[in-house]
């Protein structure tokens, strides 16, 4: 081989190292203080929806839980991929409008919450009006919260990347690995609902504390709770070393080592 070939090699090389570090940053995230709490309000919302359509004993209702999991990804993702982007309009109009966006997504994500306590029992098998234009404005609220505390310190790596071709890649693909972690607790979510289904009753008992849930969210971030909260949360972490801080700084090291 000539030396450009070598070097060509070698480049490619590099590149799918970058790439799979920023995919396995974005699985790892889950982990960390930014992004951890997210987890059990997806997933409270997750069950809430999909216990609506086991009550109406709707077909596909695998689908629409997939459905409603992948549109709720898209709104966080799409948060988390704007907001990473410091040169985008959107990034700039949410650093601008932080707190305020941040309560109106409080108050959100409260009267979600709201909803599902006092919905009303539906217990005929016709499906009723979709909800699932509800999930894509649910994701961005909880984007919002997230992101206005921290990104996480893997794609704050990926932002000190030179070229503007790749950070943009790189944060889609870091974006990406953080999407399949969603989905995949999108799917074992549906497979433990679809065993607690069998009770009669139990949809009810998942809709009231996934509603509960859904307000202590919205109460915490609309009183800055929330903010106060993951701050703590990313300094306990950083002052014991937790486990997702050593994944994180294992995948640091490498990129680094990389780049």
């Amino acid at each position: 081989m000539t030396e450009a070939q070598d070097a060509s090699s070698l480049v490619i090389l590099m590149t799918l190292n970058f790439f799979l570090i920023a995919f396995l940053g974005g699985a790892v995230s889950i982990t960390s203080p930014c992004t951890l709490p997210l987890l059990p309000p997806f997933i409270a919302y997750i069950s809430a929806a999909a216990a609506k359509d086991f009550q109406q004993k709707r077909d596909r209702g695998f689908s629409r839980t997939m459905a409603r999991a992948g549109l709720f990804m898209v709104g966080v993702l799409f948060i988390f991929a704007t907001s990473a982007n410091p040169t985008s309009s959107i990034s700039l109009f949410v650093r601008d409008y932080k707190n305020i966006l941040v309560i109106i997504s409080g108050i959100f994500i409260l009267g979600l919450g709201l909803m599902l306590i006092k919905k009303k029992d539906e217990t005929s098998s016709t499906p009723g009006k979709s909800d699932l234009w509800l999930a894509l404005p649910a994701g961005l609220a909880f984007g919002l919260i997230s992101i206005a505390c921290c990104l996480g310190r893997v794609i704050s790596a990926i932002l000190m990347t030179d070229s503007s071709a790749n950070r943009n890649a790189l944060i889609f693909v870091f974006v990406a690995g953080l999407g399949v972690v969603f989905l995949t607790a999108g799917v074992i979510t549906y497979g433990l609902l679809k065993l607690l289904a069998r009770s009669p009753n139990s949809w009810r008992i998942i809709r009231l504390v996934a509603g509960i849930i859904m307000i202590i969210v919205g109460l915490l971030v609309i009183s800055g709770l929330w903010t106060e909260w993951i701050f703590d949360l990313q300094r306990y972490a950083a002052a014991t070393k937790t486990l997702p801080i050593r994944l994180e700084e294992g995948l640091l090291e490498f990129f680094g080592a990389a780049n």
